[in-house]
C-alpha cells in the first residue's frame, strides 16, 4: 500500500492491514514521522513492526514493546559525522533540517557532536517538508562562509537544497543521513553529487566479507548493473518470495 510519503495516509493504511487484512505484522516501513503515526495502533493491536527504515530515537527511548529495530539511530549517524568533520579541521559547520520529527531528531545528533568537538553551529535553519524553500536558507550560509553543510530531509529536498547552494557559489561539504542513501538520490544530484556525503548503517553492500553477498549475486542473475543499500533490501525480499 502506497501512503504516498504522507504521515496520515500512512496511519489509515496501517490501520486498514492491522484491523481488516489481520496482518501479524508490518515490515520495512518508512519515514519518521509515519512511523510515529502508526506506533498506536501497534500497541492497540499487539501487531510486531520489524526492520523500520527509520534510525529515529523514538523507537528506541523508551523501548517500544512491539518494534524491533535493526539499524543504528539518526542521533548517532548525526554525532558521529559531525565529529568526523571536526576532526580533519572542519569548524565552520551549518545545519539545515526538515521542520518534522525527523528534522529535530538528526538536530539532536548533530547538536551532541558539535558539543563533543566544542564547536557551535554557524548557522541553523528549517524548511517546511512539503514545499521546501532553500533561497534565504543558502543566501544566509554563504554570508556565514560555511564550510560544511548538514542537510536533514528527503532526498528530493535535499537535492533542491544542494542545488540552491551551488546556484549562490557555495562549495560547502554537504552532508546528509542514510535515509538517501541510495542510487537514485545520487543520480538526481547529477554532477552536484560531488562533494556530499551520505551516512552508512549497514555494511558496505560490494563487500565479499558479509552474507549480503548473496545480494550480488541475486543481481547478476536479474542482470543488474550492481547493488546499492537499498536495491539488495529488495532483491533479497524477492528472494525470499
Amino acid at each position: 500500500m502506497d501512503d504516498k510519503f504522507d504521515p496520515k495516509l500512512a496511519a489509515a493504511n496501517a490501520q486498514q492491514l492491522i484491523e481488516t487484512e489481520d496482518v501479524v505484522a508490518l515490515f520495512l516501513n518508512r519515514g519518521t514521522p509515519h512511523t510515529e503515526a502508526i506506533l498506536p495502533l501497534l500497541d492497540k493491536h499487539g501487531v510486531a513492526l520489524i526492520g523500520p527504515s527509520t534510525g529515529a530515537m523514538l523507537l528506541h527511548q523508551p523501548v517500544k514493546k512491539h518494534v524491533f529495530n535493526v539499524r543504528a539511530t539518526y542521533q548517532r549517524e548525526a554525532e558521529k559525522a559531525v565529529q568526523h568533520l571536526a576532526s580533519v579541521g572542519i569548524q565552520r559547520i551549518s545545519l539545515v533540517h526538515v521542520d518534522d520529527s525527523f528534522g529535530a531528531d538528526a538536530m539532536a545528533g548533530a547538536q551532541k557532536g558539535l558539543a563533543a568537538a566544542k564547536l557551535s553551529a554557524l548557522t541553523t535553519d528549517k524548511f517546511d517538508r512539503a514545499k521546501p524553500d532553500f533561497s534565504a536558507i543558502a543566501i544566509n550560509i554563504v554570508r556565514a562562509n560555511a564550510q560544511a553543510v548538514f542537510l536533514f530531509g528527503s532526498g528530493n529536498a535535499v537535492v533542491e537544497g544542494v542545488r540552491a547552494l551551488r546556484a549562490v557559489g557555495s562549495n560547502a561539504q554537504v552532508v546528509t543521513l542514510s535515509n538517501n542513501a541510495s542510487g537514485g538520490f545520487i543520480s538526481s544530484l547529477g554532477k552536484q553529487a560531488q562533494g556530499v556525503i551520505v551516512t552508512q548503517v549497514f555494511p558496505n553492500e560490494r563487500s565479499i566479507a558479509y552474507p549480503l553477498v548473496e545480494a550480488q549475486e541475486l543481481a547478476r542473475a536479474q542482470k543488474l548493473d550492481g547493488v546499492s543499500p537499498r536495491c539488495w533490501k529488495a532483491l533479497l525480499r524477492q528472494s525470499d518470495g
